[in-house]
């Protein structure tokens, strides 16, 4: 739900996903939406093939990942944070995209 109507989101759209308490900003090429769900409910519902875990607060669109810096991905103008415990399943699933 966006201003009380019901949106589309397509998957392709979506840059990243960040954790926000118990809701999710989902950033996407045009505009932020704010998803009363937790990060690990949204998680399942987005395809594995194409989005993956970098932090514990942020999920990445492998399609839009534009560099992959000393623990961050930059994504457009931002920088996300990529931790140690998830880089290796990260640069994996990203290799095979």
């Amino acid at each position: 739900r966006h201003n009380d109507k019901m949106v589309k989101v397509m998957f392709a759209d979506i840059l990243h996903v960040a954790a926000d308490r118990s809701y999710c900003r989902i950033i996407t090429t045009r505009k932020e939406y704010l998803l009363s769900m937790p990060m690990k409910r949204l998680e399942e519902k987005l395809p594995a093939a194409n989005f993956c875990r970098t932090h514990r607060s942020h999920i990445v669109n492998l399609l839009q990942v534009d560099e992959i810096s000393d623990g961050m991905v930059r994504m457009g103008k931002e920088l996300l944070p990529l931790s140690p415990s998830m880089k290796g399943d990260f640069m994996r699933r990203l290799n095979a995209v």
